[in-house]
């Protein structure tokens, strides 16, 4: 910003503009970023007068600064233009105060890593801390949303499209997933919540998302394994055998086609990865245009490196962060997560109990939940085989659930079968688990 942005900006204060979005953007600003220093000086004055809960005049500003500098401000001030434009120029602010503060945390990060001292990790933690934006607020004349409603705009952020499908049908009539939303999935170790979520990678790729799915723990093969043979069930596919996909006498050429380039990146990170290092990650990706991001696991997460502080709390912190990231970014986030070892592989999870923080339950919009009745599971396994099991999922809080269809609950609990050859789930009715029952339903049963 020149010096005479700098001088009109202060005029426009000074003068007793009203304008608290103007101050605002000020007091979330570094004195620094300022090139002249007159205006600089005022800026501190600016923001000890804020400090204190007083607006800022011209009177009292210029009675606080050296007399010398009070007199090259009134002459910067005289010569400034009296038009004022909050918009740009508080925009350039932002970027210019964004733009000084890398430079700063770059220098001590050179110097620092010149002298042998390498930490990546906090410097990207410090270089997401610089932001742009003002301070996060979206706000907007009640007139106006008025109007939008009047002119048959959705109100309600639960009415915007939602950027997942997961391919259970009851769950998927009741989820609401729109951008900004942050979910989970969550099952004890075993029972299919990396499987589904490689499903729901790529049901939603084939929908109206542009998907990054990514594991911190699963190999790269299994992974790739996993997302191709959900890709092939999805379209009709045979199953596979030992991580090699067979076709199953189909179009293989035409069925891939279906995705396209650029729908699905499936990504791999040995565990020990930094929550900064994810998090810039999905900056990036979400510049390029991804906005469902899909991750495998919570617990391998490494959070920033917070000072006395439990894991719990920095657990929590950064479920607080990944909320705000989803947000602000305007994406959808799902993590996997694991409810704690006390837990039951037979009883429905208590999501208030999960391994990782409390605040993880209570941050996350919606979270689907997959447990197996034991006996059941094993009873179906013996009438319809052993790559096949019985599993309950439910949809939980799903918070931001708004629909006009009395018939859809909020919170389903369904019976799903998980086909484990093809890594497929699918919705089922309560299964008739006698010989007649199920010789029954076998006859009616038109899986894929």
């Amino acid at each position: 910003m020149s010096v005479k942005d700098e001088a009109a900006l202060l005029k426009y204060i000074l003068n007793g503009c009203g304008d608290k979005e103007a101050v605002d953007a000020v007091k979330s600003c570094d004195p620094e970023s300022f090139t002249a220093y007159a205006t600089k000086q005022a800026m501190i004055a600016v923001k000890h007068e804020i400090g204190r809960g007083v607006w800022p005049t011209k009177g009292n500003i210029l009675a606080g600064l050296e007399k010398v500098v009070a007199i090259a401000l009134e002459t910067e001030l005289e010569q400034s233009k009296d038009v004022f434009d909050p918009g740009p120029s508080l925009d350039a602010i932002r970027a210019e105060y964004a733009r000084l503060k890398a430079m700063d945390i770059l220098a001590r990060a050179y110097a620092k890593i010149k002298d042998g001292n390498i930490e990546i990790d906090s410097i990207c933690q410090e270089l997401q801390s610089v932001s742009v934006r003002q301070d996060g607020w979206e706000v907007r004349d009640f007139a106006d949303v008025l109007a939008d409603i009047e002119a048959g705009n959705a109100l309600s952020s639960a009415a915007q499209r939602n950027l997942l499908v997961t391919g259970i049908e009851t769950i998927d009539k009741a989820l609401a997933s729109p951008p900004g939303s942050y979910g989970v999935v969550g099952a004890m170790p075993g029972v299919g919540k990396t499987s589904l979520l490689f499903q729901i990678a790529v049901l939603s790729a084939m929908s109206d998302a542009r998907v990054f799915a990514m594991s911190l723990e699963t190999p790269k093969s299994t992974l790739e394994a996993k997302a191709a043979a959900s890709f092939f069930s999805s379209q009709g596919g045979a199953a596979y055998t030992n991580s090699l996909l067979k076709r199953g006498g189909y179009n293989f050429h035409h069925q891939y086609q279906k995705l396209g380039r650029d729908r699905l990146l499936v990504g791999f990170h040995p565990a020990g990865l930094a929550f900064p290092q994810l998090e810039a990650k999905i900056r990036v990706m979400a510049d390029k245009g991804y906005n469902v991001f899909l991750v495998d696991y919570f617990t391998l997460l490494e959070p920033a490196d917070l000072k006395n502080k439990s894991e719990h709390s920095k657990t929590a912190e950064m479920s607080k962060a990944i909320k705000a990231l989803a947000a602000t970014l305007q994406v959808h986030i799902t993590f996997v997560v694991q409810p704690n070892a006390e837990g039951k592989y037979s009883e429905r999870p208590d999501p208030s109990q999960l391994a990782t923080s409390k605040q993880v339950f209570r941050d996350y919009d919606f979270g689907i939940y997959l447990w197996s009745e034991r006996d059941k599971n094993e009873q179906y396994q013996t009438l319809n085989g052993n790559h096949l099991k019985l599993l309950k999922a439910w949809l939980h809080k799903n918070r931001l659930f708004n629909s006009d269809d009395t018939s859809i609950k909020s919170e389903p609990e369904v019976y799903v079968e998980a086909e484990l050859r093809r890594n497929w789930f699918k919705e089922i009715a309560e299964p008739a688990l006698t010989d007649t029952g199920l010789a029954q339903a076998n006859r009616s049963r038109n899986f894929l």
